[in-house]
């Protein structure tokens, strides 16, 4: 079968020629009113027509398209210059059809046999023309009256002649020339448009497709023929309702950069990413043109990579809850040993009652550490109502200065009261910030700055995934210190759960702090460098109901 630019072809060339036998019916008709009647050049129009009609029912059962155009262009050759020659030649009212033959053979064929044409219609011209030279020759069958009285009309029948075999080689040279033209844009269209790595859809102002390439049929609709798509509504193409989010995209009047998810397949859903360009003309609608890349690959590798750091988390937490249950069990290991070696030191009443303390201090030091980490793990059912983020850090600081575990620190917070509120769990985004201050304290700071600012006066080269924060109302606070700061291999398990310098610490401060921050869909990110301070960058949504990238 031939493909579909082939067939357009086709269908076009079995649409022209009945209008063109019309035409020349119609033409002929005329210029005979009130004279005799070419019997020939009737039979001729009239086989055209029936066998168009012949080609039509044809149409479904080709299978060499270049075959059966070769076949309409030699019939079609024959037909156009056997209607000249019974009409008068080179003066024949359809001499046209000449050059109407030559672009079949330059587009139907080939530039080159265009060329063979043209030297036959020349040829086949000046043969005629040579004969009226030749008073007591006559052509069989030529129809002498369409030329009247040749010795008046030769240097016209001349001039005819030369004019037309100039035309015949000027139009081989104009077509030429837009073959060449055309070639380049069918090289451009087969090589870059059809076989780029994007989906690529181009719809008219009326909503049809006009453009579907290989990439976009094998996301979209690998099952349906070309014919059911190009020159057909998107609507109708799309209509089943797993296309509804791709339709909704492709029917707004804005341009879009859009993530989506299409369930062709319950085993394997299609994960796009569609951006639409708008095509204006002096701000009237034009069309639409959507580029989708496949992200379902990338999800694939995300969700694998995801899974392979959560194992990994799992196993640091595990060595962390080792590490941590470890020492206090080898201490009331060692205490009841002591109990029950009957040693004169361990009979002494003092010094069973030191035993006793120190198997009841580990054992409450082992019930800390669960309950911390059965803390951190439960899911946490978040309150969420709307606060003002610079009024909860003063009531952070406020009490790390009453607290009687903490020195003295100086701390400012630079925020503008014109700053949206924060849809968030009070408690929990407290308890970030005041962790946050406590680790500051440990890292021996003396001074905290605190800046509080809408995300969308930063620059969003900060970060590519921080766009979302820059088109979505969030607040950037940014918490800095003048302590120890962090190691860059520090850095790397910062918020890993049970990782920790401290000698007395958990590792579980930081990874609340980051569990909490996702919880809010925000996003967390660490800078420091020893000696310098540490800095805690923080994005957080205003609204929770907006929806945010996923950001590992």
């Amino acid at each position: 079968m031939p493909n579909e630019e082939e067939f357009v072809k086709i269908k076009w060339l079995l649409f022209l020629r009945p209008m063109i036998c019309l035409f020349c019916l119609a033409l002929l008709l005329i210029y005979e009113l009130g004279g005799g009647m070419t019997v020939p050049a009737y039979v001729i129009l009239g086989l055209l027509l029936l066998l168009n009609l012949i080609y039509l029912n044809l149409l479904p059962y080709i299978q060499n398209y270049f075959t059966f155009l070769l076949s309409q262009a030699i019939v079609d050759s024959v037909a156009f210059l056997l209607l000249i020659y019974f009409t008068g030649g080179v003066l024949s009212i359809f001499s046209f059809l000449c050059f109407v033959g030559i672009l079949h053979w330059n587009i139907s064929i080939s530039p080159r046999s265009s060329v063979y044409f043209a030297s036959c219609c020349t040829i086949f011209l000046s043969l005629i023309t040579i004969s009226h030279f030749f008073p007591n020759y006559y052509l069989p069958f030529f129809y002498y009256e369409w030329i009247g009285d040749f010795p008046l009309k030769k240097n016209r029948i001349l001039a005819s002649f030369f004019a037309q075999s100039v035309g015949f080689y000027l139009i081989v040279l104009l077509a030429g020339r837009l073959s060449k033209t055309y070639q380049r844009a069918r090289i451009f269209y087969d090589e870059i448009v059809e076989n780029i790595k994007e989906g690529l859809i181009v719809l008219d102002s009326g909503g049809n497709i006009v453009l579907f390439n290989k990439e976009a049929k094998r996301l979209l609709s690998p099952t349906l023929p070309s014919q059911a798509v190009v020159g057909n509504k998107f609507e109708k193409v799309f209509e089943r309702k797993e296309y509804a989010p791709l339709r909704q995209i492709l029917s707004s009047s804005k341009e879009m950069d859009v993530d989506l998810t299409l369930p062709l397949s319950p085993q394997a859903p299609l994960y796009l990413n569609v951006k639409t360009s708008i095509l204006k003309e002096n701000q009237h609608y034009r069309g639409v043109v959507a580029l989708l890349h496949d992200l379902t690959l990338k999800k694939q590798l995300k969700a694998l990579e995801q899974k392979a750091l959560h194992l990994e988390g799992i196993e640091e937490m595990a060595m962390g809850i080792a590490h941590e249950i470890r020492n206090p069990l080898a201490s009331l290991r060692g205490c009841v040993q002591e109990l029950f070696s009957g040693s004169q030191a361990s009979a002494s009443l003092e010094y069973s009652q030191k035993l006793q303390e120190v198997i009841l201090s580990e054992s409450d030091r082992l019930d800390r550490i669960l309950q911390e980490f059965l803390e951190f793990a439960r899911p946490s059912r978040l309150h969420f109502q709307y606060h003002n983020l610079p009024k909860i850090l003063e009531e952070v600081f406020l009490l790390l200065e009453n607290h009687p575990q903490t020195s003295p620190i100086r701390y400012k917070i630079l925020a503008s009261p014109t700053l949206p509120k924060l849809e968030c769990d009070r408690d929990k985004i407290f308890q970030v910030f005041f962790n946050l201050a406590l680790n500051s304290l440990e890292a021996k700071a003396t001074r905290i700055l605190i800046s509080v600012e809408k995300a969308s006066n930063l620059p969003i080269q900060l970060h590519p995934t921080h766009k979302f924060f820059s088109q979505t109302p969030s607040l950037f606070i940014k918490f800095q210190d003048n302590g120890e700061g962090f190691s860059e291999n520090t850095l790397k398990h910062l918020f890993t759960p049970f990782f920790t310098t401290k000698s007395k610490g958990s590792g579980l401060g930081l990874s609340t702090v980051y569990k909490i921050v996702k919880l809010h869909r925000g996003h967390i990110e660490a800078h420091s460098s020893p000696s310098q301070g540490a800095t805690f960058c923080i994005w957080l949504p205003c609204h929770q109901m907006a929806s945010t990238p996923e950001i590992n």
